[in-house]
């Protein structure tokens, strides 16, 4: 809801980096040969021959096609996936990629990317990529258990929906070294551009990582590899993008956000990634030019670092009860949107309704009292809600809170005017009085 008063504002951490594509991936077109023991099941691509489906009838034989097409499937759309390993360990990415064929143009398709646990009967969406000129597409994830994943068009003019094979990835054990990892990568971190470095005894102390035992990072073309010993494990782990030059702007493995705790979380709203350091978590997406970053860890950094993002964007308005700002599309109406933006926040760091996704402000603020914990005692990564016009005492804004001071809290809200230009609404991030808060939800890091 509109919050009229005017605060002081407060600097937010934010680490400038220059606007820069993510990773150069490889297409399947143009995959390089097996490496590190790639096995050519890792490198298989599945074509899809069926319009509006997966592929039926007929085996799929090495190549991919399926035997027993109809002598007219080469006239529907179809669509191959392969991934870059069809074995991983766990906290690593992925890639998966693949190329539609179809009727007329396949240039800005929508390629949609499903996955479902081995074992259940149900597809779910899970992110997407459009083709470029020649139908190619590719997304990289962190897969959290063993999956199928598959592609999928829907029908558009002219051509009908197609749907690619599956790819089962499964889980590894055992060691990683810094030197079998960049193997593994390839062309994905290019050529090593610098020397191998440790950090020092009282660095890795100062790392805040239980059980670390020693960190050893290099620079390659397309990302940073750190190497991360502990008392159990021996992991390592690829930073990338702009995650990778605002950590690195910070310090890299000796600096303010400590080792990386695996690889960044993809696929998720707006191109976006996440990443948990040891010290911090850091944010990016195709919507912004640099990283956001926070002190906090865990899902509550995550989400933080997410809604940090957003601090800056402005949405001018002709008529203040029809809102259309990206969180409005996101939503799907013109409400009021500062609860649009918390549950945005939640969905792009990848923690889906953590914070609950509401079509109104009253239901959101219902849903939040039945779902969590609520209490008068500031916390970061607490919800916070506010009295921002007549009548007093009636919850009417809400704010996410990413600093508690003695008589002060720190908030990340959104549909606000602060000292913004006349008929403008943003997202800010300030300080508010305590005493202002009516009410504090918790949602479950």
């Amino acid at each position: 809801m509109l919050a009229t008063m005017v605060l002081r504002f407060v600097p937010i951490v934010q680490v400038l980096v220059t606007a820069t594509s993510a990773l150069a991936l490889v297409l399947p077109a143009a995959l390089p040969a097996p490496v590190g023991g790639l096995g050519a099941a890792q490198h298989a691509s599945a074509t899809g021959v069926h319009a509006g489906g997966a592929p039926r009838g007929g085996a799929v034989s090495a190549r991919g096609d399926l035997g027993g097409a109809s002598p007219t499937a080469s006239a529907r759309p179809r669509l191959s996936i392969s991934v870059s390993r069809a074995d991983v360990r766990k906290g690593e990415r992925i890639w998966i990629a693949g190329r539609l064929s179809a009727p007329g143009a396949v240039a800005g398709r929508t390629v949609h990317v499903d996955r479902r646990k081995v074992g259940t009967p149900t597809w779910k969406r899970y992110t997407s990529d459009r083709a470029n000129g020649s139908g190619k597409y590719v997304v990289t994830v962190r897969p959290t258990a063993v999956y199928e994943y598959r592609a999928r068009v829907t029908a558009a003019s002219g051509s009908a929906a197609a749907t690619s094979a599956s790819r089962t990835v499964r889980f590894s054990t055992g060691t990683r070294t810094l030197a079998a990892r960049a193997a593994l990568l390839g062309s994905k971190v290019g050529r090593a551009t610098g020397r191998a470095t440790s950090l020092s005894r009282a660095q890795v102390r100062r790392a805040d990582r239980a059980g670390l035992r020693s960190v050893t990072s290099r620079s390659y073309e397309r990302g940073l590899l750190v190497k991360v010993r502990t008392s159990s494990a021996t992991r390592t782990w690829l930073v990338s993008g702009d995650i990778r030059r605002a950590y690195e702007a910070a310090g890299g493995p000796a600096g303010r956000y400590g080792v990386p705790l695996h690889d960044a979380k993809c696929g998720l709203l707006e191109k976006g990634c996440v990443q948990r350091f040891s010290r911090g978590t850091l944010y990016e997406s195709a919507d912004r030019s640099r990283a956001t970053a926070t002190t906090v860890t865990g899902r509550r950094g995550e989400v933080i670092a997410a809604a940090r993002s957003q601090v800056g964007y402005r949405y001018r308005y002709a008529d203040a009860s029809a809102q259309r700002t990206k969180f409005n599309t996101w939503m799907g109406n013109r409400n009021a949107w500062c609860s649009f933006l918390q549950s945005w926040a939640s969905a792009a760091s990848g923690n889906g309704a953590l914070i609950p996704k509401e079509p109104r402000f009253s239901s959101f603020v219902s849903t939040v009292r039945a779902q969590m914990r609520t209490g008068s005692r500031p916390k970061v990564g607490a919800l916070v809600f506010f009295n921002t016009y007549a009548p007093a005492g009636r919850i009417t804004h809400v704010g996410l809170v990413t600093a508690v001071g003695r008589s002060t809290i720190t908030v990340i809200d959104g549909n606000t005017t602060g000292n913004l230009p006349a008929s403008t609404r943003g997202v800010l991030e300030r300080e508010w009085p305590r005493s202002r808060a009516l009410l504090y939800a918790y949602p479950e890091y």
